[in-house]
Protein backbone atom coordinates (compact mmCIF):
# COMPACT_ATOMS: atom_id res chain seq x y z
CA UNK A 1 0.00 0.00 0.00
CA UNK A 2 1.38 3.28 -1.31
CA UNK A 3 0.68 6.39 1.24
CA UNK A 4 0.71 9.89 0.04
CA UNK A 5 3.68 12.05 1.07
CA UNK A 6 2.67 14.18 3.87
CA UNK A 7 -0.45 12.55 4.92
CA UNK A 8 -1.28 11.29 8.43
CA UNK A 9 -2.55 8.20 8.61
CA UNK A 10 -3.62 5.76 12.18
CA UNK A 11 -3.31 1.77 11.92
CA UNK A 12 -5.76 -0.05 13.25
CA UNK A 13 -5.43 -3.98 14.87
CA UNK A 14 -8.48 -5.69 14.01
CA UNK A 15 -7.30 -8.85 15.74
CA UNK A 16 -6.14 -10.41 19.26
CA UNK A 17 -2.47 -10.78 18.52
CA UNK A 18 -0.19 -7.09 18.15
CA UNK A 19 -0.13 -6.48 14.61
CA UNK A 20 3.42 -5.50 12.87
CA UNK A 21 3.82 -3.06 10.20
CA UNK A 22 7.20 -1.73 8.25
CA UNK A 23 7.56 1.50 6.44
CA UNK A 24 9.98 1.74 3.45
CA UNK A 25 10.79 5.74 2.37
CA UNK A 26 12.05 6.78 -0.68
CA UNK A 27 12.92 10.06 -1.00
CA UNK A 28 10.96 11.30 -3.95
CA UNK A 29 13.12 14.80 -4.62
CA UNK A 30 15.89 13.03 -5.01
CA UNK A 31 14.13 10.48 -7.38
CA UNK A 32 13.03 13.19 -9.33
CA UNK A 33 16.27 15.41 -9.58
CA UNK A 34 18.07 11.85 -10.84
CA UNK A 35 15.57 11.36 -13.68
CA UNK A 36 15.59 15.53 -14.56
CA UNK A 37 19.47 15.02 -14.85
CA UNK A 38 18.75 11.90 -16.77
CA UNK A 39 16.67 13.62 -19.48
CA UNK A 40 19.18 16.53 -19.40
CA UNK A 41 21.86 13.82 -20.43
CA UNK A 42 20.02 12.01 -22.49
CA UNK A 43 18.61 15.73 -24.50
CA UNK A 44 22.10 16.76 -24.42
CA UNK A 45 23.56 13.29 -25.81
CA UNK A 46 20.77 13.50 -29.08
CA UNK A 47 21.60 17.58 -29.45
CA UNK A 48 24.95 16.13 -29.98
CA UNK A 49 24.37 13.43 -32.25
CA UNK A 50 21.63 14.83 -34.38
CA UNK A 51 18.88 12.91 -33.37
CA UNK A 52 16.90 15.87 -31.93
CA UNK A 53 14.80 17.88 -34.41
CA UNK A 54 13.72 20.63 -32.03
CA UNK A 55 15.57 23.60 -31.15
CA UNK A 56 16.76 23.96 -27.93
CA UNK A 57 15.77 26.64 -25.64
CA UNK A 58 18.21 29.49 -24.87
CA UNK A 59 18.35 28.17 -20.56
CA UNK A 60 19.61 24.90 -21.81
CA UNK A 61 22.31 25.87 -24.25
CA UNK A 62 25.17 25.58 -21.79
CA UNK A 63 24.49 21.82 -21.63
CA UNK A 64 26.23 21.35 -24.89
CA UNK A 65 29.21 24.31 -23.86
CA UNK A 66 27.14 27.24 -25.25
CA UNK A 67 27.39 30.74 -23.44
CA UNK A 68 24.06 31.37 -21.45
CA UNK A 69 22.35 34.36 -23.35
CA UNK A 70 22.73 37.81 -21.87
CA UNK A 71 19.77 38.39 -19.32
CA UNK A 72 18.61 34.70 -18.87
CA UNK A 73 18.99 33.27 -15.43
CA UNK A 74 21.07 30.02 -14.79
CA UNK A 75 18.11 27.06 -13.89
CA UNK A 76 19.36 25.51 -10.93
CA UNK A 77 18.71 22.18 -12.53
CA UNK A 78 21.45 23.12 -15.48
CA UNK A 79 23.99 24.11 -12.96
CA UNK A 80 24.02 21.11 -10.99
CA UNK A 81 24.55 19.26 -14.27
CA UNK A 82 27.16 21.25 -15.49
CA UNK A 83 28.70 20.90 -11.87
CA UNK A 84 28.32 17.08 -11.82
CA UNK A 85 29.72 16.70 -15.35
CA UNK A 86 33.27 18.61 -14.94
CA UNK A 87 33.03 16.50 -11.29
CA UNK A 88 33.10 13.45 -13.55
CA UNK A 89 35.56 14.81 -16.28
CA UNK A 90 38.07 15.67 -13.94
CA UNK A 91 38.10 12.44 -12.37
CA UNK A 92 38.71 10.54 -15.40
CA UNK A 93 41.36 13.15 -16.30
CA UNK A 94 42.87 12.37 -13.00
CA UNK A 95 42.61 8.73 -12.59
CA UNK A 96 45.40 6.23 -13.48
CA UNK A 97 45.13 3.66 -16.03
CA UNK A 98 44.49 1.14 -13.25
CA UNK A 99 41.38 2.99 -11.75
CA UNK A 100 40.14 3.17 -15.69
CA UNK A 101 40.61 -0.48 -16.66
CA UNK A 102 38.80 -1.18 -13.73
CA UNK A 103 36.27 1.18 -14.16
CA UNK A 104 35.52 0.06 -17.41
CA UNK A 105 35.21 -3.62 -16.49
CA UNK A 106 32.72 -2.94 -13.79
CA UNK A 107 30.60 -1.13 -16.28
CA UNK A 108 30.85 -3.72 -18.96
CA UNK A 109 30.17 -6.49 -16.31
CA UNK A 110 27.05 -5.15 -14.93
CA UNK A 111 26.07 -4.19 -18.53
CA UNK A 112 26.05 -7.96 -19.52
CA UNK A 113 25.04 -8.84 -16.13
CA UNK A 114 21.74 -7.06 -17.05
CA UNK A 115 21.24 -9.04 -20.34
Amino acid sequence: MQLPAGQYHKVHTVSPEPSCYMYLYVNTTALQLEQNLTRLRDLRDRVRNGTEQSPLPPELRPILGEPLPAGAPLDPLVSLFLRREQREQRRERESSPAQRLRRFLRRKFFLFRRR
